[in-house]
């Protein structure tokens, strides 16, 4: 299974051409939008071009930036309803060709944005994670793998890195830290935007 992978497109989308990467699944790990003034409108904007993607399967999950889907979610799940052809993901799973897809937007606080959880909260939030999860898709990174930030801060989730040492994931595909964009290992932070809100960093492909 080969998997492109993107986060942090920041209503940027538009310019993103993923026919030059094909892949049997594609992943957005978060952060679709990027204001709080059009939020709701670039959130609507942003899910009818995924629908329109070429992938067979498309994959999305929320992040801190994504206001709409957080303040207003019986709303987004009633928008979500006109795209069959995408799956969105909050705390819950999907399987495909027997990989067993999880996804979940939570991060630790970062100013007055969504999606955000201290520590303790996310230690019992990661607990939800099912043990036979392949491919995990959250929006933040865990600690100490590509989450270094310009200043020299590692901004990913403990409580991430624990539970993630207990399972055996073929891949994590994440984003929120645009400077780390890149692969190690079985990692993969998609982030397209970079720390200038730049949009340079490529997609990301994977194969599992």
């Amino acid at each position: 299974m080969t998997i492109t992978c993107i986060s942090d497109t920041h209503s940027l989308h538009n310019q993103l051409d993923l026919t030059l990467y094909p892949a049997d699944v594609l992943v957005h790990a978060g952060d679709f939008t990027g204001s709080r003034v059009h939020n709701q409108s670039d959130a609507l904007d942003f899910i009818q071009w995924f629908s329109e993607q070429p992938f067979q399967h498309k994959l999305f999950i929320s992040g801190n930036h994504d206001l709409f889907p957080y303040y207003k979610s019986l709303e987004f799940s009633k928008a979500l309803k006109q795209y069959p052809s995408i799956t969105y993901l909050q705390d819950s799973s999907v399987t495909i060709n027997n990989i067993k897809f999880y996804g979940s937007p939570w991060t630790p606080p970062f100013y007055d944005w969504a999606f955000m959880r201290h520590e303790p909260e996310l230690r019992t939030t990661y607990k939800l994670i099912p043990t036979d999860t392949d491919v995990l898709i959250t929006h933040g990174p865990a600690r100490g793998t590509l989450d270094l930030t310009t200043s020299g801060h590692l901004a990913g989730s403990k409580a991430l890195t624990e539970i993630i040492q207990t399972l055996s994931l073929k891949a994590h595909i994440f984003g929120h830290i645009h400077e780390t964009s890149g692969i190690l290992d079985t990692s993969v932070n998609a982030s397209c935007l970079t720390h200038h809100y730049k949009l340079k960093n490529p997609p990301k492909q994977i194969t599992i």
